[in-house]
């Protein structure tokens, strides 16, 4: 039982924390990242409250809140870095107006995280659909090369490489053209969702393991929930809102990138890789995948727990290992 006695001691004047602070100063920084800091401007809890607030406003322009940037009912206010790095809780940013599934999805994330074993030490959860999108790569340059004309932002899909240069520039992009990012590395290019996993860990200012894992995993289709699998990833921006998104950040040649994918920038993607898109999409139905992916999404996944019992006798599955998928057992899951 907590009593005041046992209470721990007040924290030293907050003042005198911050002066004696080991922390870096942004004056410290490489040029690229003090301009990364910059442009996100004041880091405050009274900034924060503010974005979460206009979340819920009706006073600011509609045609985002339907558009491929964000999802409908929710709005892009950047206030994810506060979030994650606890400016700002997930409670007084639900009451200040966010929307309730966009905090819950954070929420689920790490319910997931601390129960899943693979999640934590990054292997697919579902062993049988880890790879169920690689394919063979028919194009003329290399699955490295493809993989690195996806970071800078050059794959030929407007709104895929609109995103992948605001990451490199903001260190952050839209949930929504997150998404249609993964689906365009991993359903388009047929590349390992890990390599993008690591990617957006590098390059992401709201990086969470959790959630980053479990998006990454879900896009790769072997995660708890592929519920995005099949999105189009190619289709060409729709609407004033994509359309000035475009425009923004596809004409953006202020953007350093490093030696090593510098030449990557400038160079003409292969058309195959939007024209092929739907066939691509098309094999994968084929095989089947879409519809186990939907099915794994409706029945959920079991996972084994300390004690657990199955057919009066003690499961040989480790505590935080999976079991299977409804009520299907591991050993028989199968595309």
């Amino acid at each position: 039982i907590w009593s005041l006695s046992t209470l721990p001691p007040p924290l030293r004047n907050l003042d005198e924390i911050i002066s004696t602070s080991s922390l870096p100063r942004i004056e410290s920084f490489p040029s690229w990242a003090k301009q990364l800091l910059m442009d996100w401007g004041v880091i405050s809890e009274d900034e924060a409250i503010l974005r979460a607030s206009v979340s819920s406003s009706t006073t600011k322009i509609e045609s985002t809140s339907s558009s491929s940037l964000t999802e409908k009912g929710s709005r892009d206010t950047k206030l994810s870095p506060y979030l994650r790095w606890g400016v700002i809780s997930p409670q007084r940013a639900a009451k200040a107006g966010v929307r309730m599934r966009d905090l819950l999805w954070r929420d689920w994330s790490h319910v997931s995280y601390a129960l899943l074993g693979p999640l934590q030490r990054g292997d697919a959860v579902l062993e049988f659909m880890d790879n169920s999108c690689r394919s063979h790569n028919k194009l003329n340059v290399t699955e490295e090369e493809l993989f690195n004309l996806w970071c800078v932002g050059n794959t030929g899909s407007e709104l895929v490489d609109s995103g992948m240069r605001q990451l490199w520039k903001e260190g952050w992009m839209p949930r929504r053209i997150r998404l249609l990012a993964a689906a365009c590395l991993v359903e388009g290019l047929g590349i390992d969702w890990r390599l993008g996993r690591d990617w957006f860990e590098h390059t992401l200012i709201d990086h969470d393991q959790a959630i980053n894992e479990a998006m990454w995993q879900n896009a790769g289709l072997c995660g708890v929930d592929p519920f995005y699998s099949g999105i189009a990833w190619e289709t060409p921006p729709n609407g004033q809102g994509e359309e000035e998104y475009v425009e923004q950040w596809s004409n953006d040649e202020q953007l350093v990138w490093p030696s090593s994918l510098k030449p990557y920038s400038t160079r003409e993607p292969p058309l195959e890789i939007t024209d092929r898109a739907e066939s691509q999409r098309e094999v994968l139905r084929a095989k089947g995948i879409y519809k186990v992916a939907r099915s794994i999404g409706n029945v959920g996944v079991r996972v084994a727990w300390e004690g657990l019992s199955y057919n009066n006798s003690k499961t040989s599955v480790k505590e935080g290992e999976v079991m299977g998928t409804g009520l299907v057992p591991v050993h028989e899951l199968r595309i």
